[in-house]
């Protein structure tokens, strides 16, 4: 499987940062928790890893590449990134 596109990783770090953040600052908005999850999920497949944590440690790394930094900052506005949807439970 090739490696994921670097720019489509860094928006998704970015996404996953901020998305963090407002997670944090409204715990109980499940619509936030639900965008973070996605986004989580999203690195999680590109990236191999299971968790969130480690999927976003190793897309920084990647995306930075020998950059020298990470990842910082909020989605850049009008960019749209594909985001793989959490599969869904059956109900029951």
């Amino acid at each position: 499987m090739p490696p994921p596109d670097r720019d489509l990783l860094t928006e998704l770090v970015r996404r996953y940062r901020h998305q963090e953040h407002l997670v944090r600052s409204a715990p109980r908005d499940l619509t936030r928790r639900r965008r973070f999850e996605d986004t989580s999920y999203t690195l999680r497949l590109l990236t191999g890893r299971p968790t969130g944590r480690e999927a976003v440690l190793a897309a920084e790394r990647a995306a930075a590449d020998g950059a020298g930094g990470r990842v910082e900052g909020p989605p850049r506005a009008g960019r749209k990134v594909p985001t793989a949807r959490s599969p869904t439970r059956a109900a029951g």
